[in-house]
């Protein structure tokens, strides 16, 4: 259970919530939350959430190599 990348796990979720939310606004009150709107949105939405699982990969990796090295 300790290895599972729970961070990418919950920021996929959170994706999922906020485009399923987001989407039926869009659907069902288009003059609330237009779709170019929604889907510029989304796409910010995504991108952060990429920066962060790219930014924890690299921490990640960082600690696997300090650890090698000090090893040595």
């Amino acid at each position: 259970m300790d290895k599972l990348p729970w961070g990418t796990i919950i920021g996929g979720v959170i994706v999922l919530i906020v485009a399923g939310i987001g989407g039926a606004i869009t659907i069902i009150e288009p003059k609330t939350l237009s779709f170019s709107a929604y889907v510029s949105s989304l796409s910010d939405l995504a991108v952060g959430v990429g920066l962060v699982t790219v930014g924890r990969g690299a921490a990640k990796a960082g600690k696997h190599i300090a650890k090698d090295n000090v090893s040595r």
